[in-house]
C-alpha cells in the first residue's frame, strides 16, 4: 500500500475524486496517430476474443446433447431391467 502507484478516494469528496480521476486519466497520452503493428496487434486480439466466445457455446451445446442422451440412455435402461 506504499507505493505510488497505488491510489485512494473518499466518494464523498466528488472535488477530490474528479481531480485524481483527471490527474490518472490524461488523453495526451495518447499516440499522434496509429501505428500499423498496433492495429495488427488489436486485429489479432479481437480474432482470439472471437474464438474465445464462439467456443464455449458451441462446447456447452454439445455437453447438454450429450447430457440428455445420458438421461435417455439411463431411462432406458432402467425400463428395460424392470420389465424382464
Amino acid at each position: 500500500m506504499s507505493s505510488p502507484n497505488f491510489y485512494y478516494l473518499n466518494l464523498c469528496d466528488v472535488v477530490g475524486a474528479h481531480r485524481l480521476t483527471s490527474e490518472l486519466v490524461r488523453l495526451d497520452r495518447l499516440p499522434e496517430e496509429k501505428s500499423l503493428e498496433g492495429l495488427l496487434l488489436l486485429q489479432d486480439a479481437w480474432c482470439d476474443h472471437d474464438v474465445a466466445v464462439y467456443t464455449p457455446k458451441y462446447f456447452k451445446l454439445g455437453c447438454k446433447v450429450r447430457f440428455v442422451l445420458q438421461l435417455v440412455v439411463s431411462y432406458l435402461a432402467i425400463v428395460g431391467s424392470t420389465m424382464f
